[in-house]
């Protein structure tokens, strides 16, 4: 068995087995989440129903309170039982006729006696009637007042109300109120977020203890007061809705023989019992949906698996087939080998050994922050909102410091494959390696912006103002913008077609627009036709505008306007939106601290914010930034290998210490014919300066290394030497010092940089 054979077996079935696990695993976290989500949602609709149908039985029972407290009815109707005087009887009338008016949901109120016999009511036709099954509810004289639910002669659904009226202690009469039910009916029949099967109904117990519906069904209309489920089906969730006992979302059978999650929950102070449910199949279809996408990607997983193992194997076993060869045949004749084409070196094997140390790291990164988001999430719900306010900025904190930490090390790592990249473009001709060669010298300068916006979230980062065009920013951020925004927002973005030149850093300015149409997604929620408009204008600040905002340096602005139809700001909130931990939202959707960064941000850039907003109308942020005169700014990135400058006798001392970037830079040099001196900690660098103190032309410093880092390096090197050129190279910004920066005859490379600029400018420092 050869080693290409080898290699395919020993490959293959690990990647497909990987795959395969990976795949099982996730597929059960999306499972394990989207019936979570399922679970909660249920519960909520069956919570937020319950919590408003118990504040209308409450809110009636208060006004029922309030009628019977009414000292004059109760004094009418104590007269009008003695005497039977009809004055007494109208002005019962009267008095109900009024409390009816003041409300409209009570149909009809109604005043009987102990005996049940109506004596007054606002349906003259009641009068006179006998209802003892309401005088049977208010024996105790400390019995409360009791809500049931009946059909009037037109079959409409009423909630019938019931108190007493007590005189000394003594009861004297009943009230009994007629309501319309039309509120309640009009919330357990609102199907909106609950899919084509799902619905929410009342229960109550009958005479004989079973479960009766109080409400239509979503698909039994004529349910209501009719439709019964017997107290022996245990397992029925309208059965289970009449317990106090707290239950989950529990999987049953339905009134309509369907498989069905449901939330039950107990309506407090009635005999009432609310069950929301929905149809399991469609509950879980999403998750049917992702079984079939995942299985899908598996197999073109696989596929591209296989296909790569053998492309990889034959790379891999190409270089050493043939040293086999050439050797074979050098022994067998016994005559010297044959020279053997060069498929790979040891760069390439560097490179490979470096990118994947980049991934590692990357990974472990990625599994410590989900880590620690997530303990920081059960810690909040846990906390009251100053201690939430606190945990967010530590958070914010903990972010900026691992973010800033890595940094330096993975500019490192970039530095040294671009570097390796350039050597091996040396050595390779073939063009179809050149391009893979030139993918991957994108993929790095992408890592290395990576890391550039992870900064600037964390806000490590420098401020990097450069010259753009206003146009092209608005439609680049809109794009970014599209993808956390829900499609039923209308998103439409407004701008005139002038050459609008801004100066400023373009990451913050786009992060600060994000930022307010993130906000406007969330004011938009739950509105009819939810809309956000972002325009871009010409502004020119008059004398009123520059009192407004002192601060401001010129007249010649642009206004980003962004403008939603959303809840809208209260007035009282107007002048505290932009201080640090204010905010009105959950604490699950908002730190309080975005508003803050944006007008950090553009009072930064020397700009001015301005807000409008109407509570019920919307809210509009206007950006307005200062206009440049200069034209855009471009960077042509190019990765051809530059001629040979003439370094021939020039002596380089390189001080880094990562092997493989030194080593790289080293190569470089030595192949231009410098002769280069390696030192990898700041203490051996000065040493080797010392050493050579008159024969050395540049002096090329990391900024971060061990021992001694390249600013002290630096500084005894130039009391040795005060005009020995230095190079700085830094793989984070905050390496830097400010004595460092302002020492004359220095030049700064942020890793990772080009090799071709690093060569010009040791060329035009040692041409002199």
């Amino acid at each position: 068995m050869n080693i290409y054979t080898k290699l395919l077996l020993a490959f293959l079935p690990a990647s497909l087995i990987a795959i395969s696990v990976s795949g099982f695993l996730l597929f059960t976290s999306a499972t394990q989440t989207v019936t979570q989500q399922v679970f909660d949602h249920l519960t909520l609709v069956a919570s937020i129903q319950k919590n408003q149908i118990e504040n209308i039985i409450e809110q009636n029972h208060e006004r029922l309170s309030l009628i019977t407290s009414r000292t004059q009815l109760r004094l009418s109707l104590v007269k009008f039982l003695h005497n039977h005087k009809i004055a007494h009887q109208i002005k019962m009338n009267q008095i109900l006729t009024d409390a009816q008016a003041s409300i409209g949901s009570f149909k009809r109120i109604s005043v009987l006696s102990p005996d049940g016999m109506v004596q007054a009511s606002t349906d003259i036709s009641m009068i006179g009637k006998s209802h003892p099954e309401q005088a049977k509810l208010f024996i105790s004289p400390h019995e409360k007042s009791f809500a049931t639910f009946s059909r009037n002669t037109q079959g409409q659904l009423r909630m019938t109300l019931s108190g007493p009226l007590y005189l000394q202690n003594k009861l004297i009469g009943i009230v009994v109120i007629a309501s319309d039910v039309s509120n309640i009916l009009a919330m357990v029949s609102d199907y909106s977020g609950m899919g084509a099967t799902g619905e929410s109904y009342l229960v109550t117990r009958d005479e004989h203890g079973n479960a009766m519906f109080l409400t239509p069904l979503r698909f039994d209309p004529d349910a209501a007061l009719t439709r019964k489920i017997p107290k022996t089906e245990t397992t029925s969730p309208a059965i289970q809705a009449l317990s106090d006992e707290k239950r989950g979302v529990t999987t049953a059978i339905n009134y309509h023989g369907k498989v069905a999650l449901n939330a039950t929950k107990h309506i407090q102070k009635t005999a009432w019992g609310l069950v929301s449910s929905i149809g399991q199949s469609e509950a879980f279809e999403p998750i049917e949906d992702l079984k079939i996408f995942l299985i899908s990607v598996l197999l073109s997983t696989s596929l591209f698996i296989v296909i790569i193992s053998i492309f990889l194997a034959r790379m891999i076993t190409r270089p050493i087939i043939a040293l086999t060869q050439a050797t074979s045949e050098a022994t067998e004749g016994n005559n010297l080998p044959n020279k053997v084409a060069v498929y790979s070196n040891d760069e390439l094997g560097t490179l490979t050994h470096t990118f994947n140390r980049m991934a590692d790291r990357l990974f472990e990164m990625n599994h410590s922050l989900k880590k620690k988001v997530e303990e920081l999430n059960i810690e909040i719900s846990e906390r009251q909102q100053v201690e939430e306010q606190f945990r967010q900025a530590q958070k914010m904190e903990a972010l900026g410091t691992l973010v800033g930490g890595l940094a330096h090390d993975f500019n490192n790592i970039l530095a040294g494959i671009m570097g390796n990249i350039y050597l091996i473009r040396k050595y390779v001709n073939d063009d179809k390696a050149l391009k893979h060669l030139d993918h991957t010298q994108i993929l790095s300068q992408r890592g290395a912006d990576l890391i550039k916006q992870l900064l600037a979230f964390a806000r490590k980062g420098s401020v990097n103002t450069s010259v753009f065009l206003a146009c092209e920013f608005m439609r680049e951020t809109l794009k970014l913008a599209q993808v956390g925004i829900p499609k039923n927002i209308h998103l439409e973005c407004h701008t005139k077609n002038e050459e609008l030149m801004l100066c400023c850093d373009i990451s913050q300015l786009q992060q600060a627009v994000l930022n307010i149409l993130n906000n406007a997604r969330d004011a938009v929620e739950g509105v009819s036709a939810p809309q956000i408009d972002i325009s871009l204008s010409t502004f020119e600040a008059d004398e009123n505008f520059h009192q407004k905002h002192p601060n401001l340096e010129t007249s010649s602005l642009a206004r980003i306007s962004l403008h939603d139809n959303g809840v809208g700001i209260e007035h009282e909130h107007i002048n505290k939106i932009f201080e640090p931990f204010f905010t009105t939202k959950s604490i699950d959707k908002g730190t309080g601290l975005g508003l803050a960064m944006v007008y950090g941000c553009i009072t930064r850039f020397g700009g001015a914010i301005e807000v409008e907003s109407e509570k019920g109308v919307g809210t509009t942020f206007h950006l307005y930034i200062p206009l440049s005169s200069e034209t855009s700014e471009t960077t042509n990135r190019t990765h051809n290998i530059m001629e040979a400058p003439d370094l021939g006798g020039k002596v380089i001392l390189i001080a880094d210490d990562e092997a493989i970037l030194r080593e790289a830079t080293s190569k470089t040099f030595t192949d231009f014919g410098c002769s280069v001196l390696q030192a990898e900690d700041g203490l051996k660098a000065i040493a080797t300066f010392s050493a050579a103190v008159d024969t050395i032309d540049v002096v090329i410093l990391d900024m971060a290394m061990p021992q001694c880092n390249g600013s002290e390096a630096a500084k005894q090197i130039r009391a040795l030497r005060d005009d020995i050129p230095i190079i700085f190279i830094t793989g984070y910004t905050d390496d830097m010092q400010d004595d460092v920066t302002k020492m004359p005859n220095t030049f700064l490379f942020s890793k990772p940089f080009q090799i071709e600029a690093l060569i010009r400018t040791v060329a035009q420092l040692t041409s002199h």
